[in-house]
């Protein structure tokens, strides 16, 4: 597994160079053009909060010294697997955002470690997710337990709620 760090968070098999150009292009675009752009809608993150229910308790988790630690198990847990996988996972705690779904799947907490793993479509994400839910032991496995949402926060505040830049359940198509 490859792992480069900075000063905020830790990447796992980064960079990639197909995420690199999206991120990239969607950076350059929204701030361009102030709308959702395809880069944005064939992203998705699931949200791994290490306090949240689903990670609470699970096995291996409880045995380790704390975060990042507990994400690189995970991560390694899915890749053993043949799962490829991109992510990153925040070297300190951050502000808990909860702008994903579902809402009751995030930590009380103010402040949380946080492990992202990307995907280009639903069906990926959903694979995703339920391969990280397996891997976690999570007892929550059948709940869609990890919150998922679509692009970056940052453009939230820019584009307005993810949920209305396209239908949630439902992958780009294009204009």
């Amino acid at each position: 597994m490859r792992i480069v760090e900075d000063g905020v968070w830790r990447y796992y098999n980064c960079p990639d160079p197909v995420w690199r150009v999206k991120c990239r292009a969607c950076r350059e675009k929204v701030e361009t053009i102030l709308a959702p752009v395809r880069e944005c809608l064939d992203c998705w993150k699931i949200e791994v909060w290490s306090r949240s229910p689903a990670v609470a308790g699970c096995r291996g988790v409880e045995d380790l010294p704390g975060f990042p630690p507990a994400f690189d198990f995970l991560v390694d847990s899915l890749l053993v697997r043949g799962i490829p996988v991109i992510a990153k996972a925040s070297r300190a705690p951050i502000l808990v955002v909860r702008s994903g779904i579902p809402g009751s799947a995030y930590p009380q907490e103010v402040v949380d470690h946080l492990l992202v793993i990307y995907a280009a479509s639903i069906s990926e994400r959903d694979f995703l997710r339920r391969e990280a839910e397996e891997a976690l032991g999570s007892r929550y496995r059948s709940h869609r337990a990890l919150p998922v949402r679509r692009g970056c926060w940052k453009y939230d505040e820019i584009l307005g709620p993810w949920q209305a830049w396209y239908p949630v359940d439902r992958d780009y198509e294009g204009p």
